[in-house]
């Protein structure tokens, strides 16, 4: 635009140019799911868009290991080595901030953690006994189980949905002994079992 001034003695003109800038309130732009393994060392960024100054804070409980810092950029990240026994999911809530307004972003942190087997190594049964044990994993998500090996017969593996398996039913085999292998297969990895079963009068 041109500015023009004038009175008795003449005028005089300006060219003048104004710079319009649109403020906009942040908006929280990074995945609302991410995911950390136990043992790992990993790093999550929060990412933002709006005008600047953007500030980031987190409220909720993290995992043991895990940290959380505002980068002062419009960025933030969730960063560390989640502790053994973490697995699990955390929810948390971001909050950033700028001048003009202020978001939140629900946030379910994923913490895997690799299956690992609780139970002993070996069982015995007797026969023509009703027999039952139950396998036991830890680690999240819960992993699946699988058998390999030989059974007596009567006697059958079932997975259960919880990292879990049951070895149940009656023998004839008697003064016998099974080597089997388990297998557990989790998000954040697999482990085996060599488990011994014994068959006795």
């Amino acid at each position: 635009m041109t500015l023009t001034a004038t009175n008795a003695d003449g005028s005089g003109t300006l060219a003048l140019t104004v710079t319009v800038t649109l403020s906009t309130g942040p908006v929280i732009t990074s995945s609302a799911a991410p995911t950390l393994t136990t043992g790992t060392a990993g790093t999550f960024k929060v990412t933002t868009t709006g005008t600047a100054p953007i500030t980031i804070a987190e409220s909720g409980t993290l995992p043991s290991g895990v940290v959380f810092k505002d980068n002062g950029n419009g960025t933030a990240t969730l960063s560390g080595t989640p502790a053994a026994g973490t697995g699990g999911v955390y929810p948390v809530t971001l909050t950033a901030k700028n001048p003009v307004g202020s978001t939140t972003q629900a946030l379910a942190l994923t913490v895997d953690q690799p299956p690992a087997f609780t139970t002993a190594d070996s069982a015995t049964t007797l026969g023509l006994i009703p027999f039952s044990f139950t396998v036991k994993t830890s680690g999240y998500p819960a992993a699946v189980l699988t058998e390999s090996g030989a059974l007596p017969p009567g006697l059958v593996f079932t997975p259960g949905p919880d990292g879990t398996a049951t070895i149940s039913g009656s023998t004839l085999a008697l003064l016998s002994s099974y080597r089997l292998t388990f297998t557990a297969t989790g998000a954040a990895g697999t482990a085996t079992q060599v488990f011994t079963l014994s068959s006795v009068l």
